[in-house]
This record gives structure tokens, sequence and C-alpha cells, in this order.
């Protein structure tokens, strides 16, 4: 399957055409179809991405990496607190390396300490 099928898959599962995504992204008409044929720029596979809440390697077919989990080491004091965290729902082993890194970050500037 293509960038553009799995986007065309993406849009009919959010119930929106492929030319309303391409307007709201302000691409011209027929942009994403023409990724069948000639590879898009990251900066557009990113906007995409962003806006279907998908990873980039989703759009573009590629296999997931195993991603190492950021609590691997960690003492009882930070398991105990990502538990909690996973409890209110704010943090799963299961996002992305990427996605734990900015909640730490979040997690950082709220108790202003620098990196």
């Amino acid at each position: 399957m293509g960038v553009y099928d799995r986007i065309k898959n993406l849009c009919k599962q959010n119930n929106i055409s492929v030319l309303k995504m391409e307007t709201e992204l302000e691409f011209t008409s027929g942009t994403v179809s023409k990724w069948n044929k000639h590879k898009p720029s990251y900066d557009r596979v990113r906007k995409v991405a962003d806006y279907f809440n998908v990873s980039v390697e989703h759009i573009l077919g590629e296999e997931q990496k195993e991603t190492p989990s950021l609590l691997e080491g960690a003492n009882e004091n930070t398991l105990t607190f990502f538990k909690e965290l996973e409890k209110m729902g704010l943090f799963s082993e299961d996002m992305s390396m990427e996605e734990q890194e900015y909640l730490i970050n979040i997690i950082k500037v709220a108790m202003k300490k620098p990196n």
C-alpha cells in the first residue's frame, strides 16, 4: 500500500475527503495523489501525520522500530510517579520515545528545572 492509499484510508476513517484534508492543510488540489509517483517532502508528510495524529512512519508505511522504555533502570520513586501519571491517562509505555521525552520536558518546565 502506498502513501496515497494510507492517507486515503485515514480520510475514510475520519469521514473526510482527501480534497477537504488538502484544503485544510493548504495543499493544492491533487497534491496527495501525486505522492504515489513522487516522493513527498518530510514537512508535508509531517503535516498530514499531525493532522491525523499518527506518526510519519505510519504515513510512509515504515515498520515501527522497538523503542526503548524511558523507565528502564528507573528508581522506585520514578516508577511510582509514572504509574500515577498512567492512572491519570497522561503516560503510557506505548507512547513513542518522542512523546515520552516531550512529557518529561513539560514536567521539567513545571518544576522549573533546567535540562
